[in-house]
């Protein structure tokens, strides 16, 4: 049961909401800086996560 939208409670303070972040749009943000970070750095935790997630495709491959 549903007592308040979320966008009613997402809002700012002075507008009458309890400044809650869109969990939706904060999920996407962090895979994009993951993704990001994994394309562009070299180090042992990108390594494990592409030997994991992607062991026989290039991660660019994926995006597209």
């Amino acid at each position: 049961m549903q007592l308040c939208r979320w966008e009613a409670i997402s809002k700012l303070k002075k507008f009458g909401g309890w400044v809650l972040r869109n969990l939706f749009l904060f999920n996407k943000a962090l895979e994009a800086n993951t993704l990001w970070r994994m394309l562009t750095k070299i180090g042992i935790w990108h390594k494990v996560i592409k030997d994991k997630y992607f062991p026989y495709v290039s991660v660019a491959y994926v995006i597209l």
